[in-house]
């Protein structure tokens, strides 16, 4: 057996309560009984143990595997748990549990395993299965998750449930489509949920999570249900995931995906989510973004240099620049002008789109903005360039704004924790065809309408949501023309 750890948890974050019950109650509702054999190969202090005796589970069926002996504590051992290792102690391997359920490690293979785990995984089924055999260089930094999904769908009985949370880099990642594809050729999905933002956040962690529950069984035509993440206030977690297990009963806030769909494609619910809203729209032929893309690129990444504010220096506009009429009038930051601040690729010009490539508050948010001022500008390295030819970049933007438009964003935007969005996602989206006049008249009305109080709305906070109240009117104006 590997080495033990006496070092402190690393990429551990121990399962709530509220959360854990939430994971069982769903269980129940899908059919599992109370009688059924359990494991959690990373177990922690057993918490998804602890509520599966709360929910009716026998104390004496329940296993629990962790690693880490500094863990393991009097209530640990108590829900079940022992040390060990639940992803290469082959002692567990031939039972065959009813559910095997878990919320293992996320990270890299290097900071999770030991080395002497490393090198067992080097011919092990688990690291064949996934990413071949042999000494992969690449290996280490992989993730990790995959290895313990995989051995969970291994401990399984056939037929068997596996119940994981996992991030939302697992199932949203292109890098990980092969370990998914993988996945769906030893079992099926049966729910996928988007756990609330926040449930996994503290000091250093701040980790946006699904549960996947999938059967130890192929049926390619069986519908996997997608639950979309739900907005939870302060304190209202526990009242919040029971609308969302009366969701997955109801079938509200959901969509049944076929699980050969599956293959070759996300599996977050935001995605499917994305999808559906974008084929309510009968917008006939469209075009291309990247039809119309001259430039496109992102702000310099420099590292060990941290940008000085200078008063009269070259406009630097970060992702906190944008609202949701607009950038804000005031710079935040100036640079020195041809500094590695300030690049000549990166500099911004007059009608030029400008996308947050990231961020729950501003890409997550859908701002986007179209530069006006003829100072000279630059973006920060989390702020993309779109410069568009052929195309009126206002229209641009209020589609964008638009259901569809956005509907598509949010099917492509991924990341653990922070929403992204690739350069080919970008090039990828797709407009309807809008007559010229039509585009400049998203123009005219922006200028006419919004662009006063937008500039008064930084000191105002009437003019401000005036000013948000107008762009809308816009946007809705355009739906409403799209579908004519």
């Amino acid at each position: 057996m590997p080495r033990m750890s006496t070092s402190p948890p690393r990429g551990q974050h121990f399962t709530p309560s509220t959360v854990a019950d939430f994971i069982w109650s769903l269980l129940g509702d899908l059919g599992v009984r109370r009688s059924a054999s359990i494991i959690d190969p990373a177990a922690g202090q057993g918490a998804l143990l602890r509520a599966a005796v709360r929910w009716g589970a026998a104390r004496e069926a329940c296993v629990g595997l962790e690693i880490d002996a500094v863990v393991i504590d009097s209530t640990a051992t108590r829900a079940g748990v022992r040390l060990g290792d639940g992803l290469l102690d082959a002692h567990f391997s031939a039972k065959g549990f009813d559910v095997v359920i878990g919320n293992p490690p996320f990270g890299r293979v290097r900071e999770i395993l030991s080395a002497e785990q490393i090198d067992a995984l080097v011919e092990n089924p688990l690291r064949r299965g996934l990413w071949g055999p042999g000494r992969d260089s690449t290996f280490p930094g992989r993730a990790v998750e995959p290895l313990f999904l995989l051995r969970a769908v291994d401990l399984a009985r056939p037929g068997g449930v596996v119940a994981f949370i996992l991030p939302d880099g697992f199932l949203c990642n292109r890098r990980l489509q092969g370990v998914r594809d993988c996945l769906l050729d030893v079992a099926t999905p049966i729910v996928v949920v988007a756990l609330p933002a926040g449930v996994f956040r503290r000091r250093g962690l701040n980790a946006s999570t699904h549960v996947v529950v999938l059967r130890k069984a192929i049926n390619s035509s069986f519908k996997t249900e997608m639950v979309e993440r739900r907005h939870v206030k302060r304190g209202r977690l526990p009242e919040t995931l029971q609308h969302m297990r009366a969701d997955v009963a109801n079938g509200k806030r959901t969509i049944s995906v076929a699980a050969e769909e599956l293959r070759g494609r996300r599996w977050d619910p935001g995605f499917w989510q994305g999808r559906e809203a974008l084929t309510a729209w009968s917008l006939g032929e469209t075009v291309r973004l990247g039809n119309f893309i001259e430039h496109l690129t992102y702000g310099p990444i420099v590292t060990g240099e941290k940008a000085a504010h200078v008063p009269d220096g070259v406009r630097c506009i970060r992702q906190g620049d944008f609202t949701d009429t607009g950038l804000r009038r005031t710079p935040q930051l100036c640079v020195y002008r041809n500094s590695v601040h300030d690049p000549s690729r990166s500099r911004v010009r007059q009608g030029d789109l400008l996308l947050p490539r990231s961020g729950a508050g501003s890409l997550g948010k859908n701002r986007l903005a179209v530069y006006l001022e003829e100072r000279p500008a630059n973006v920060g390295c989390f702020v993309d360039v779109i410069r568009l030819k052929g195309i009126n970049p206002f229209f641009v933007w209020a589609f964008l704004r638009s259901r569809p438009g956005w509907a598509q964003i949010r099917a492509v935007i991924n990341g653990v924790g922070t929403p992204n969005i690739s350069f080919d996602e970008i090039r990828a989206l797709r407009l309807p065809p809008l007559p010229r006049l039509a585009q400049e008249r998203m123009e005219q009305r922006y200028r006419q309408e919004v662009l006063d109080l937008h500039l008064r709305g930084e000191d105002d906070e009437r003019a401000a949501a005036e000013a948000g109240m107008r762009f809308a009117a816009v946007v809705e104006d355009l739906e409403a023309e799209m579908q004519d």
